[in-house]
């Protein structure tokens, strides 16, 4: 493999033969557990009953890199949400950022998502996170990832990150992972090495994006700015504009990590040089910790200092315009009746033993005719952007028999008591083929009649069934309600010769 466009950082490197040879091999995959679902030792047990192992990551206690036996994507774990697959050192920013229940987020360039889903999950599905990105085609992604691990506590918006209106409001915490020359993913994607150099308007985006980071935090607050590339122009050399343009604003937070290892950040480049501090910025390169390349700075929103410049002031009258409104609802024209409501709640304490206490913090609107969604009753709402995604689905509503979504039934079913089917490996490869499977007369009777089921295996509960009893004979057919895109995505075309214990297909989802 080429390396010659890197060639430029080889004094910045310790070791440059090391970099470059880790760079020609592909990247450890590793992932984090959906605390709200399970627990890392659970996942890492289950895993190695299906003869997958994984070992936990030194400095990330939710963190698990897969050592041998198979990829997590392909996993039923996976695809139901008790996980998710991410680079290791994407996952650094979130917890430089520190998100607490509670709180009011702002991940500025979210998509694909994985970040924002991250820091809804360390708040524990508590507080709001408003997940942006000017790129509609990606934001997609976004809500698919929001589904899979079942949040009702994220708001996604489509905006120019620079240019965030005053509307939305003031974030205790913001998340800045800019666009850039991704130069740091060359170890899954080795073309990235041969695109056009990057212009000085994504410099100037990057920048820009770092500028309403400032305005959009509240004073006392956090903002983590990172990139997964190597280049000091988009590294510490924006950083380094922004704090001389903010320098009553904002500081640098001197940082570490026990069990990871960075190299400091510069503080000269190319006869520049950068403030001091930049030295508390953080370097990951990919042959010291066997990972991606990245930069992180983290950065704190000071309170309670003096206006002195143009640029300060410009702060101060964002802050005064953009101070966030009370605590909103959804607009009542489209919140759902309460007995409507209350009938969907009964569906699922009827059919499933799901109490309806479990949805007391939960209000149901109708943002289309043919799905219910939900979102916490207490988010701190912006005023703007508009939602292009807010919570998650609920119901399907245009049909006779309202049907929970499968995004209800996997954050849900936990709880369920009643008209559970337990199914085996075999069954499952089938059901994700979207083949219904026959039940016989002792798995049928414990059915509460035809109707919905919940599909289960090893205690996860994946999906969603409709059972039918055979009118002459015993038993019945189970139809699999699950995406379609769980078939398409997975490359699953027909059921295994012998039973395995994860699904086979199509390349990792990340």
């Amino acid at each position: 493999m080429d390396f010659s466009r890197l060639e430029k950082y080889r004094d910045l490197i310790d070791d440059w033969e090391a970099l470059c040879d880790a760079s020609a091999t592909p990247l450890p995959t590793t992932c984090w557990v959906n605390r709200l679902r399970t627990d890392r030792d659970a996942l890492a047990a289950r895993w190695l009953d299906d003869g997958i192992e994984s070992n936990p990551l030194p400095w990330y206690p939710y963190g698990l890199r897969i050592a041998f036996g198979g990829r997590p994507g392909k996993t039923l774990p996976y695809i139901a949400g008790y996980c998710h697959i991410q680079e290791e050192v994407s996952m650094l920013p979130v917890h430089f950022l520190d998100p607490q229940p509670g709180e009011r987020i702002l991940d500025m360039c979210a998509a694909p998502g994985n970040k924002s889903v991250q820091a809804a999950v360390h708040m524990l599905g508590r507080g709001l996170v408003l997940a942006n990105d000017v790129n509609h085609r990606r934001l997609g992604m976004v809500r698919r990832n929001i589904e899979r691990i079942g949040l009702s506590n994220v708001m996604v918006s489509q905006w120019d990150a620079s240019s965030l209106p005053p509307g939305s409001g003031l974030y205790d915490r913001v998340l800045a992972d800019v666009p850039c020359s991704c130069e740091g993913t060359t170890r899954k994607n080795s073309q990235l090495l041969w695109r056009d150099q990057v212009g000085r308007s994504l410099m100037g985006a990057q920048a820009a994006i770092l500028r309403k980071a400032v305005q959009r935090c509240r004073p006392g607050g956090r903002i983590v700015y990172a990139t997964c590339t190597y280049s000091p122009d988009e590294n510490e050399a924006i950083v380094d504009t922004v704090l001389r343009e903010y320098p009553e604003q904002i500081r640098i937070r001197p940082v570490d990590l026990p069990g990871f290892t960075f190299a400091p950040g510069l503080t000269e480049w190319q006869g520049r040089e950068f403030l001091p501090e930049l030295r508390h910025t953080l370097r990951a390169w990919p042959h010291v910790n066997d990972t991606g390349g990245f930069f992180i700075a983290v950065l704190d929103r000071i309170e309670g200092e003096p206006d002195r410049t143009a640029a300060q002031k410009a702060v101060k009258k964002e802050a005064e315009c953009g101070t966030p409104p009370p605590p909103t609802r959804i607009p009542p024209a489209d919140t759902v009746e309460a007995l409507d409501v209350d009938h969907l709640l009964h569906i699922l304490e009827q059919r499933f033993g799901i109490p309806p206490q479990l949805f007391d913090r939960q209000v149901v609107y109708r943002p289309n005719r043919h799905c219910l969604w939900t979102v916490d009753a207490d988010l701190p709402l912006p005023q703007k952007p508009e939602a292009y995604v807010l919570g998650m689905p609920f119901f399907y509503a245009d049909m006779e028999f309202p049907r929970p979504t499968t995004a209800t039934a996997i954050r849900y079913g936990a709880a369920a008591t009643r008209n559970l089917v337990d199914v085996g490996p075999r069954e499952i490869a089938s059901l994700l083929a979207r083949e219904p499977i026959e039940l016989q007369a002792e798995r049928a009777a414990a059915i509460d009649g035809d109707g919905y089921v919940m599909l289960r295996h090893r205690g996860l509960v994946f999906g969603l069934g409709l059972f039918r009893r055979h009118p002459e004979a015993e038993g019945g057919r189970l139809k699999p309600l699950l995406p379609r895109s769980w078939t398409t995505r997975l490359g699953i075309e027909a059921p295994p010769e012998e039973p395995l214990p994860w699904v086979t297909g199509a390349d990792d989802l990340e």
